[in-house]
């Protein structure tokens, strides 16, 4: 969590106030990878979701400072679901909850992990 506020409030501090200068065209777009984690708890999850949920308010945070700001900077918390990714394929082999485990296993086998390619897509409109 550290790490990513950091670096956002060093961003702003660089570039933030150009984003609300009438001259300037520069607008300033933050997407926080977020997870239904942030907002539901799940068995052997828990630094994992207080993580992604202290950086959903982050970014709200980020948010309201720019809007008092007068800056033009928009933040989106971006949870694209389950994706077959390489933290996934940890759960089906080490998560230490079996449920959850069995969980991820049954999404991988119906075929409902979404796919990267058209999570990307989504993120992409949303931004334009």
């Amino acid at each position: 969590v550290t790490g990513p506020a950091v670096l956002t409030q060093a961003f702003l501090r660089r570039f933030g106030s150009q984003a609300k200068q009438p001259s300037n065209d520069l607008r300033i777009r933050i997407v926080n990878i977020s997870s239904l984690l942030a907002l539901q708890a799940m068995p052997s999850w828990s630094l994992y979701s207080t993580g992604k949920a202290a950086r959903d308010m982050l970014m709200k945070a980020v948010d309201a400072d720019a809007k008092a700001l007068g800056q033009d900077v928009r933040t989106l918390s971006w949870a694209p679901g389950p994706m077959l990714t390489d933290m996934v394929r940890e759960v089906f082999d080490t998560c230490p909850d079996s449920g959850v485990q069995a969980s991820f296993k049954e999404m991988h086998d119906k075929g409902n992990l979404v796919d990267l390619r058209s999570s990307t897509a989504k993120l992409i409109d949303q931004l334009r």
